[in-house]
């Protein structure tokens, strides 16, 4: 259940990012429109940790958030780097994201080398988290 009060509230921010960007949802068909740039999301958690002493103590989720930001390929990095920008300020480091009882906290946010995909240029921006759930 924590899994899915986090995904909820790191995609909840996401949406609210100015701009307006079309998104690829993890196992949801998608069709690039227009120019075709748009932003596709990945949850990586890693396996939970016990947070404190005894058996009702709150389990620790980090994970990775990751938004691979995805433009056309050939016309430089540019357009690519301003919502690589944009989505760091977007999460940057101490950004609280909740659902339900879940407070979500982005521990990092930070960019990765830019690769080309046939006709595409995507660059992913991994967004480090930290969450308490109860276990």
């Amino acid at each position: 259940m924590s899994v899915t009060a986090i995904r909820a509230a790191l995609e909840s921010r996401l949406v609210s990012l100015p701009g307006g960007w079309p998104i690829a949802w993890e196992n949801v068909p998608f069709t690039p429109g227009g120019c075709g740039n748009h932003l596709r999301v990945h949850l990586l958690p890693a396996t939970p940790v016990q947070a404190g002493l005894g058996t009702d103590a709150p389990n620790e989720h980090k994970g990775i958030f990751q938004v691979d930001v995805v433009v056309g390929r050939g016309d430089g990095p540019g357009e690519a780097c301003a919502q690589v920008d944009a989505l760091c300020v977007h999460f940057r480091r101490g950004t609280r994201c909740v659902s339900g009882v879940v407070t979500v906290t982005v521990t990092g946010v930070g960019p990765g080398p830019g690769l080309q995909e046939g006709n595409r240029y995507r660059v992913p921006v991994s967004i480090s988290y930290r969450a308490y759930a109860a276990n």
